[in-house]
């Protein structure tokens, strides 16, 4: 994420520092804009306008899903050719865009077998159950070794992070980082503390409230070394922590006021794809990140994006409940009354219900699963570590167990196998070459976002 708008204004070898901070005049760099923002545009103004012809991208049906026999396991299988997709998978380690598709395949294959064995047939994609092969309890199992693990390998830094807040060095100690180590632990207590509290004032238990902010918190945490060493914030949670709760403790040991609040609360793990509230801890640290590259001041960068934070935070609640009031909540949603938030809204109230009307003890199906899947990404992660030719990375197996991998796969096949090419034939001096191009192709999706941003202001959302 960071290395996008740092290789942007990177200064080119042998340029003046008068260049530095421009955008590049590579052509590679303009083509792969040219071709995203071209392709995009029209497919854009195609959805508006009918009459005008589109480049089809996807998702395209190549096979029609077979609604009966084992075969149903491989679901409608389309292609997909998302240009910004296929430049991350080129950019990403050439293992992981490997293990995704790959292991996408896996969840394939086990699918099909479940079926075969007497399941109801399926598509893979809308497989939610704890039955085998359980593919979305899978990941948040993977998920949660992935916690530990990030815990674990920041171990050392942690412990030197306390005794520096708690030490006479406080202050001295850490002066290069955006917030010293003191204030950052006071800002986590209080902060964890009143999200605890605010559980037990909705009438949860004070154990309850403890491993419920403390899995948001460690999802948090998760997703931002995703994101910040893969790249793939875009996916979606694996396993909802709701669902996994329930799965792990049966809902029949939860108090009613749980239950309330932990569905209530569900904006805060749902739904990934970039869109929760997730995407803050992930933008500061690549924030950070790239203030380290580019020798920008960490306090002072912190000081902005607190006043940031503040202004949003007074203009967003005006706005949000001036919306709300003025135009109804479901006009406000996209597509209306039938829109995804207040589908969503619906949801809620009916899994609240079902959870209220029917206890349930831990399932068993879930928890094995669960503990599986973070068995599979433990061994995947040594290996990683133990063996330089290991194929395999952990991540792309929580992302084939993720929504939406019936579509990503095709792009993270595609960005893989350019890859591997231009490193087998043109060595890495082509692949570096070739980067501008895959940034390119990234910005153009984004350029184009904005210009219909503008459109749909101008036009007051009448085009």
């Amino acid at each position: 994420m960071a290395q996008i708008p740092l290789e942007m204004v990177r200064e080119p070898r042998g340029e003046g520092s008068g260049r530095s901070g421009r955008l590049p005049l590579l052509w590679v760099f303009w083509t792969g804009i040219g071709i995203s923002l071209l392709v995009n545009f029209l497919n854009t103004l195609s959805s508006k306008v009918p009459s005008i012809p589109a480049i089809p991208l996807g998702p395209l049906a190549l096979m029609q899903w077979q609604k009966v026999g084992p075969l149903a396991g491989l679901g409608q299988i389309d292609l997909v050719l998302w240009p910004w997709m296929i430049a991350v998978a080129y950019l990403i380690p050439k293992e992981l865009s490997f293990s995704a598709w790959f292991f996408w395949l896996v969840r394939l294959g086990l699918t099909v077998a479940a079926i075969a064995a007497g399941h109801t047939p399926q598509q893979p994609e809308n497989w939610y159950e704890t039955s085998f092969p359980a593919p979305y309890y899978q990941g948040g199992g993977a998920a949660l070794a992935l916690f530990v693990w990030v815990f674990w390998i920041a171990r050392r830094h942690l412990c030197r992070a306390l005794r520096t807040a708690f030490g006479w060095q406080a202050g001295r100690g850490d002066v290069e980082e955006p917030l010293g180590y003191r204030w950052a632990l006071i800002g986590f207590v209080l902060s964890f503390g009143f999200m605890v509290y605010f559980c037990s004032a909705a009438g949860c238990r004070v154990i309850f409230g403890l491993l419920f902010v403390g899995l948001i918190v460690g999802y948090y945490a998760m997703w931002a070394r995703v994101r910040a060493e893969t790249g793939l914030g875009f996916l979606p949670f694996p396993l909802e922590i709701g669902d996994g709760v329930v799965s792990v403790f049966g809902s029949g040991t939860l108090r009613p006021r749980e239950i309330v609040t932990m569905i209530s609360a569900r904006w805060t793990y749902f739904p990934g794809f970039g869109e929760s509230f997730e995407v803050v801890t992930g933008n500061i640290l690549e924030s950070f990140k790239i203030a380290d590259s580019a020798n920008i001041n960490s306090r002072r960068l912190t000081a902005a994006i607190v006043g940031g934070f503040m202004l949003s935070l007074v203009l967003g609640v005006f706005i949000v409940l001036a919306g709300n009031y003025k135009y109804g909540f479901f006009n406000l949603s996209m597509g209306g009354a039938y829109g995804w938030p207040s589908w969503q809204t619906r949801n809620d109230g009916n899994r609240i219900f079902e959870l209220l009307s029917n206890a349930t003890t831990p399932d068993i199906n879930g928890i094995a699963a669960i503990g599986a899947g973070a068995a599979v990404a433990a061994v995947l992660g040594v290996m990683r570590l133990r063996f330089w030719w290991w194929p395999f990375h952990p991540v792309g197996y929580i992302a084939a167990n993720c929504w939406g991998m019936h579509w990503y796969y095709m792009p993270f096949f595609v960005g893989w196998a350019c890859k591997m090419l231009v490193i087998r034939y043109g060595g890495l001096r082509l692949y570096r070459a070739t980067v501008p191009l895959a940034i390119g192709l990234i910005v153009g999706d984004l350029l184009n976002s904005g210009i219909w941003t503008v459109v749909a202001l101008v036009t007051q959302g009448r085009f």
